[in-house]
């Protein structure tokens, strides 16, 4: 797997971290592209891509761009993840690792956008959330905002 991580974000996060978080997720799920770009992204920009690409008003925190078969792209965005995180009574870091563990799913198949689909996406997604394996990562991700 080649990988590529940019950070645009007005977040901080560590690169090592995030890279052995997405090898391990590799090696768990099967289908993924063999090549992955990461990008974060404050507000602004995910809103510019949200309505580019989507033809959707406002932020969001995720998008998944499936090129074609050997590459994809997964843009995150922090900011909105923590404002979730916090909506949800979760961390930021664990929304931003479920939001990565969301869109390599989609990138795998899974799909909730079907009704008949969204159970077994939801279902595997909580599956991999409580992995011990990806846990770890967690406070390695050192996912906080800049001063």
């Amino acid at each position: 797997m080649k990988l590529e991580i940019t950070n645009r974000s007005s977040y901080d996060c560590s690169t090592k971290a995030l890279e052995g978080l997405i090898r391990e997720l590799y090696e768990l799920l099967s289908g993924l592209p063999e090549r992955l770009s990461i990008a974060l992204v404050d507000s602004p920009e995910m809103a510019r891509l949200n309505r580019d690409y989507y033809g959707k008003q406002g932020s969001t925190d995720v998008l998944v761009f499936p090129y074609e078969q050997q590459f994809a792209e997964i843009v995150l965005n922090p900011q909105q993840q923590f404002l979730q995180a916090a909506e949800f009574g979760n961390s930021g870091p664990g929304e931003f690792v479920e939001n990565i563990i969301h869109a390599l799913l989609h990138l795998t198949g899974y799909d909730h956008t079907a009704e008949e689909d969204e159970g077994r996406h939801l279902q595997k997604q909580a599956e991999l959330i409580e992995d011990q394996r990806l846990l770890v990562w967690l406070d390695k991700l050192e996912l906080e905002k800049t001063q």
